[in-house]
């Protein structure tokens, strides 16, 4: 869900689309590091949906100032 909605992460600078201009981009070991922490990050974040991050929706709705709205009638 969120990466569908907010697209991937660019955790560092040389995550960007361009590679970034980091000083020490070329003997850096922290970019491997951080594909993983964000792989795992992602996985986590992929075991849920949209429908278990709104499960209380009568609190959301109460912090967002929204009405509830009575739920459709069958015809």
């Amino acid at each position: 869900m969120v990466r569908q909605t907010e697209g991937e992460a660019a955790v560092a600078e040389c995550f960007a689309t361009d590679g970034g201009n980091c000083a020490i981009g070329c003997c850096c070991r922290l970019r491997g590091v951080l594909a993983e922490a964000m792989a795992a990050f992602n996985a986590v974040l992929d075991r849920y949906t949209l429908a278990d991050a709104v499960a209380n929706r009568d609190e959301l709705r109460q912090v967002l100032f929204m009405p509830i709205v009575p739920e459709a009638v069958a015809a």
